[in-house]
């Protein structure tokens, strides 16, 4: 019975999640279907406030939230969610609910917040805690088991696919003249990538998805990773790939890799109509084999740029960093135009927490991914999709200036509870009885 009941939680914790993600995408259409929408968004909330539904709702909310304006009252509707979030938060704890967090995330939470002092104004800091919050709950109370993690990609999967049907319905497109690319929920078709890749991931050996399911999922979101005609958003993808492989021993399949290879050197000897999206990647990589653009489209001089201001700081700057040069009014005092984004996170980690924050920061990353690996390894396989999510976000801080926003905390926080065969008892983070017990 007990099986049977945890099976039809999961199709409601699915059908919720397709039900809010469908309704988001007719967002935006005018203000009166916005409202209802709102409106019946606020209502499933609340019904679901009891339930581990509601912290999957999450990730729906952080992929729509670029459209997610409020109507008439403007401001973003993710701030209802959080303020529903902390009331639960309060229910929980009333009712003697233990929230578990491990002490790794503490520290994870701690950096984040401790660099946080050094360039957030009160608000900054506020939000960033607040998100800090949210995220570790979310990840550290979800479930207990490797299915309940596969559940949580579920509904991630579901957000990004449902953000290409928007895209494409919607007309999410931005000219470049001589090529269109496609964009999600958010206007920008790098950043769409990302979004892409971590669907993407999120769907590969899942065995919560449905064979059928799966496979269409996967078809579009790698089609639509196409269209954004982004070479970033598709070298990722390919060396997460590999990565994927080799975790899960699968050496044979690295012929599908060649294939890839194969089929992008194509586009190079095919002639394409100047309206193709082939022809877009052909006149990119063809700009870049000629030396009028590099792989990062000019992004890699902007860097440039700036690490050159960088060494020009004062030690203290360059030590606890404490500028926020992803702030216009900043980034125009710095470059002269604050147009000019650095689209690197790493450069912006250095400006806003120095050199020390962000070893600290990028370390306990890079340290994340490595121990998923190791629990994967004890057969918690949904461990090991996390890792590559993780890995797809550092990769995009190469040419995307993601940090410290939400898409980064998220899952710079994205840490699991592993539970061990061991009588019953939880073990945190790093192994061992390590979680500290937060009630009332």
């Amino acid at each position: 019975m007990k099986a049977l009941s945890d099976k039809n939680t999961k199709k409601t914790n699915v059908s919720i999640i397709l039900i809010l993600a469908f309704m988001y995408c007719f967002y935006g259409i005018n203000d009166y279907i916005d409202i209802l929408i709102c409106i019946f968004s606020l209502l499933i909330f609340i019904m679901n406030i009891n339930s581990d539904t509601f912290y999957l709702m999450y990730f729906i909310l952080i992929i729509f939230e670029p459209i997610l304006t409020l109507p008439v009252l403007g401001g973003s509707f993710f701030r209802l969610y959080e303020i529903l979030f902390f009331l639960k938060i309060i229910l929980k704890l009333k009712n003697g609910y233990k929230f578990k967090v491990d002490k790794i995330s503490c520290l994870f939470a701690a950096v984040l917040l401790i660099t946080g002092l050094f360039y957030q104004s009160y608000v900054g800091f506020f939000s960033l805690l607040i998100n800090i919050i949210i995220i570790t709950i979310i990840f550290q109370n979800y479930g207990d088991n490797s299915s309940d993690c596969y559940d949580l990609l579920y509904s991630i999967a579901i957000a990004v696919f449902f953000s290409c049907i928007y895209g494409f319905f919607r007309g999410a497109t931005i000219n470049y003249g001589s090529f269109i690319r496609r964009t999600t929920t958010i206007s920008d078709p790098n950043y769409s990538a990302l979004f892409l890749n971590i669907g993407l991931y999120s769907i590969i050996n899942n065995p919560n998805i449905k064979k059928n399911i799966k496979t269409i999922m996967f078809i579009t979101m790698l089609a639509y990773l196409v269209l954004t005609v982004s070479i970033s958003g598709l070298i990722c993808f390919v060396i997460t790939l590999c990565i994927y492989f080799i975790v899960y021993k699968k050496y044979s399949n690295f012929k599908y890799i060649l294939l890839i290879a194969v089929l992008m050197i194509s586009l190079l000897i095919i002639p394409f109509d100047s309206n193709s999206i082939f022809y877009g990647y052909k006149a990119r990589i063809n700009s870049m084999i000629n030396g009028t653009s590099s792989i990062t489209s000019g992004r890699t001089e902007i860097a440039s740029d700036y690490i050159k201001i960088f060494k020009k700081l004062g030690l203290p700057n360059q030590l606890f960093g404490g500028i926020k040069i992803t702030d216009a009014d900043v980034i125009h005092e710095y470059i002269g135009d604050e147009s000019l984004a650095s689209h690197n996170s790493y450069i912006d980690m250095l400006f806003m927490t120095g050199i020390i924050g962000c070893l600290l920061i990028v370390g306990l990353f890079i340290y994340g991914i490595s121990y998923l690996i190791i629990i994967f390894k004890k057969s918690y396989f949904a461990a090991a999709n996390i890792a590559l999510i993780k890995f797809i976000v550092l990769f995009f801080c190469i040419n995307l200036s993601i940090f410290p926003f939400r898409y980064f905390v998220t899952f710079y926080m994205a840490n699991i509870v592993f539970k061990k065969n061991n009588g019953g008892k939880n073990e945190g983070f790093l192994g061992g009885k390590r979680f500290i017990p937060i009630s009332k």
